[in-house]
């Protein structure tokens, strides 16, 4: 009944229509009338126009056309042309795209991808200027003047000193000031067009004098160091979510690729396929080197490869070869930051693709330990879950967390020498050593670890292998093993369907997975089985 009920709906909505009454009439070709009871308790099996309309709403998201539906006879011959043309369009594409949004969870619009102080503003005077790096120019979180900007002799931005006063807490503050004038600018999102600048954050320089690189965070801290060229480094409100729509259409991309060309299904997680546009071409190439909560450094991608692409191509697409190290989308950035954690990582694979989620035992968790153990896969409670979970999160040991960036072994070695220097002797360490090394440890157990790679501790000599080869294994595993197959075919019959299986569909389901493997894991020949079984027919 739920079937017929969402049926109805479907169509209702599609054709604006109140067309079907709760008992009617259903008339096929060859005269044969069947009472059709949509509330009924008994199974009734669709007639050829009712299941039509059903196959083509669940994979078209519309109604037939009138000329497609005398292509089936009654005896429903044309049928799998029928299927293979809808099956073969956009449209399913874009269906499939939809139903693995449900499952990924892409969506990254709430990931601030950029830090604050690349953001530039606009004042009263229609002038742009960053307040979160005003302070390093101007000595206090104010713009420049509204006049045009002054060189002296040597080329040196010139400036008109002043102060600012202001109230904290009933205390008055002096700061001292250096306020420059404008520049006009053609920024790299509005090519032929010019903007005023302030001149402090115009500055081109892509590397000052002192040695700073001004195309990273420490380009804020150097009075030298601008928004580059064109503002390269930075960006205005009105682009700033272009970079996050293109990282989750990346992905989209991928799947609606390997599902209409008809490859194996399996490609969606070992393929080295990506997608870019012309705002993300300018991501990886300037922007970079500014994270705000999460990172893309290292740049999960060739930067000297991308396709030249101006910044403000959003709808213009290139395909491009990712390195050897990626796993599909288990390694792009929609992915990785969108879960920001190995962990996290595994936990949506493990619900996802295998249907296997990490829940504790009917009897509850158990806590016998007087003094917790730091390893989770030993700890009273923890173990149950995390015995399975940490080996797991161990393959992705070489995507940085927070990050979407690869750890490439010739920099990021299994132990540092200068991360366990640091971390011994309490001198200061390197940045890199504190974003993916070891360099605290609370309890004696913990000590051995010091200077390793981050998901290296606790790991077993066997699992440490899966921070080695990444997700791709983790693939091969899980295909080996069933579940992916399995679980694939569940997932998207549940879909088809518009319910979960029943326990009595439990025989079909591994018919299903089994002919999904046996067809190279064709996705469009599993759900093509799926629309021509009689569970899906069935009104339920």
């Amino acid at each position: 009944m739920r079937r017929t009920i969402r049926s109805f709906f479907q169509v209702w909505i599609a054709t604006g229509v109140f067309w079907a009454p709760v008992y009617s009439q259903a008339q096929d070709q060859s005269g044969k009338t069947d009472e059709i009871n949509s509330c009924g308790t008994e199974d009734v099996r669709l007639e050829k126009g009712r299941y039509l309309r059903a196959m083509s709403l669940d994979l078209r998201q519309k109604l037939p056309k009138l000329e497609e539906y005398p292509r089936v006879s009654p005896e429903e011959e044309g049928l799998d042309a029928l299927l293979d043309e809808w099956l073969a369009s956009d449209e399913f594409g874009d269906r499939m795209v939809r139903h693995h949004r449900s499952l990924i969870w892409n969506n990254l619009s709430s990931v601030p991808l950029l830090n604050t102080k690349a953001l530039l503003v606009t004042d009263n005077n229609g002038i742009h200027w960053r307040p979160d790096a005003a302070r390093t120019y101007r000595g206090s979180d104010v713009g420049c003047r509204n006049v045009p900007s002054t060189t002296d002799s040597s080329g040196e931005i010139e400036y008109q000193e002043g102060e600012r006063t202001y109230m904290v807490d009933n205390m008055r503050i002096t700061e001292q000031t250096k306020r420059e004038g404008f520049v006009e600018v053609e920024p790299y999102w509005a090519p032929g067009t010019t903007i005023k600048v302030c001149a402090f954050d115009a500055q081109q320089a892509v590397t000052t004098g002192s040695g700073t690189s001004c195309s990273t965070m420490a380009g804020y801290d150097d009075p030298r160091c601008g928004c580059g060229h064109s503002l390269r480094y930075c960006v205005v409100q009105s682009i700033i979510q272009d970079v996050n729509r293109a990282i989750e259409q990346d992905i989209d991309r991928r799947i609606k690729a390997v599902i209409l060309n008809d490859e194996p299904y399996t490609e969606l997680f070992t393929s080295r396929r990506a997608y870019v546009n012309g705002p993300l071409v300018h991501y990886y190439r300037y922007q970079t080197g500014f994270p705000q909560d999460v990172s893309l450094e290292p740049a999960p991608v060739d930067v000297e490869r991308l396709p030249n692409l101006s910044a403000t191509a959003k709808d213009t697409w290139r395909e491009i070869e990712l390195p050897p190290h990626h796993a599909g989308i288990l390694t792009s950035p929609a992915y990785l930051l969108r879960f920001p954690t190995n962990r996290a990582r595994a936990d949506r694979l493990f619900n996802a693709f295998m249907c296997s989620p990490l829940i504790p035992p009917a009897g509850g968790l158990v806590f016998n330990q007087t003094r917790p153990n730091p390893d989770l896969q030993r700890r009273d409670g923890c173990k149950y879950c995390h015995a399975n979970l940490e080996p797991t999160a161990a393959f992705w040991g070489r995507w940085g967390e927070l990050g979407a960036g690869y750890l490439d072994p010739q920099k990021f070695p299994p132990r540092r020498a200068d991360c366990e220097a640091c971390a011994r002797t309490g001198e200061q360490c390197s940045e890199e050593c504190r974003r993916f090394y070891i360099l605290d440890a609370l309890t004696v157990e913990e000590e051995p670890y010091l200077g390793m790679l981050k998901s290296y501790q606790f790991r077993q000599a066997v699992h440490e292998r899966h921070v080695e080869e990444g997700p791709k294994l983790l693939v091969i595993n899980s295909i080996v093993d069933s579940r992916f197959g399995d679980c694939v075919s569940r997932k998207i019959a549940a879909r088809l369907m518009g319910r979960e299986l029943l326990e009595e569909e439990s025989e079909w389901l591994q018919d299903l997975a089994k002919a999904f493997v046996s067809s190279n894991y064709s996705y469009k020949s599993l759900v093509k089985a799926i629309l021509k079984s009689e569970n899906y027919r069935r009104v339920q």
